[in-house]
């Protein structure tokens, strides 16, 4: 005979009490995923807006500090003013002879969002300075450079060893090595494609080029002397970003303010937008960049943030992060 007693089961009460139980149990758990979660999406976005400024800041600050024709390595020769050009061209493009007192220019409010422009010339940091890695047979022959040299075909480039300088077109494709042990370059009279530039008038040099001689990337030959241009645009998606000579170079940095430091009588300094009246460019010693970076995922903050920038208090139209970064980046070829 079957116990009664061993056919009972829970009853509603214990069940709903169960339940309840449970309920508080999953909801706890969700919370807590939630929380992670957002924590954790919130850390990400604002490592990578700080990975974002730091990456445009970089390659701001590397071409400020280069901005500018002056000093080299020869001190406060003026050796780019004193070479001799053989360009076979007497095109604003091709003449050097000013070159010395370019640095930075802008204009004010005229990207996305009010953002300014700004332009850069000088020597192309990534591709300055190469050593001359042989004694040159002849003021005609090749010069010998610092292999993987990065120098383009029909590059323009000056060479100097402080006393004597030249600038010439390559005539050659530097890339194909015929040594692991120095790239070779060309400058050779009438052999460059109508549409590749000027070419050179003359193919000797003032001189036999040697060891402490350097080589150092002035312009494309196609395009002639060309600054370096850093604005802020939208992309095609609308994404604005930090674009470098019109291909956008960093996503989510929605605003860049720059401001020009000029040394004045008693070397006093002022800041002030490009385009102020009595700022002269050629006295810039400085460049404070201001930077609002957002951050890459909307609905990262649960209402509109309140931002600081560029004097201004603005309300956010959506649930991004955004941060200001700021440099003043010292200009130092214009410090002589």
């Amino acid at each position: 005979m079957i116990n009664p007693i061993h056919e009972q089961g829970f009853t509603l009460v214990e069940v709903m009490v169960a339940f309840t139980i449970g309920l508080f149990l999953t909801a706890g758990v969700t919370q807590v995923f939630l929380t992670t979660n957002k924590t954790n999406r919130t850390q990400e976005n604002v490592s990578r807006m700080q990975e974002n400024s730091r990456f445009a800041m970089h390659f701001l600050i590397k071409d400020i500090r280069q901005a500018g024709y002056n000093s080299l390595f020869c001190g406060d020769n003026d050796v780019l003013n004193n070479a001799y050009n053989h360009l076979d061209s007497s095109a604003a493009a091709y003449d050097f002879s000013d070159l010395s007192e370019q640095a930075v220019d802008g204009d004010d409010n005229v990207g996305a969002n009010g953002s300014d422009l700004i332009r850069i010339s000088g020597l192309a940091s990534m591709r300055a300075g190469l050593d001359v890695q042989s004694m040159m047979t002849a003021a005609t022959a090749k010069l010998k450079v610092t292999a993987d040299s990065s120098l383009p075909e029909y590059g323009i480039v000056l060479v100097t060893d402080c006393s004597y300088s030249d600038i010439f077109q390559i005539t050659n494709d530097p890339s194909t090595n015929v040594s692991a042990s120095y790239d070779e370059l060309k400058h050779g009279s009438g052999t460059v494609p109508a549409d590749e530039g000027p070419g050179n008038k003359t193919q000797a040099l003032t001189t036999k080029y040697g060891i402490g001689a350097k080589v150092y990337f002035l312009a494309e030959g196609s395009a002639g002397v060309q600054p370096v241009v850093y604005d802020i645009q939208n992309d095609s998606k609308g994404v604005p970003g930090l674009r470098l000579d019109g291909d956008q170079l960093v996503a989510n940095i929605e605003n860049m303010q720059i401001l020009y430091g000029e040394r004045l009588a008693g070397g006093n300094m002022y800041y002030v937008p490009a385009g102020t009246a009595g700022l002269d460019m050629t006295k810039v010693v400085s460049v404070k960049v201001s930077l609002l970076v957002r951050s890459p995922d909307d609905n990262v903050v649960t209402e509109p943030q309140t931002y600081f920038f560029n004097d201004t208090s603005t309300v956010a139209t959506d649930n991004r992060l955004r941060k200001v970064y700021t440099s003043t980046i010292t200009v130092r070829n214009q410090l002589n």
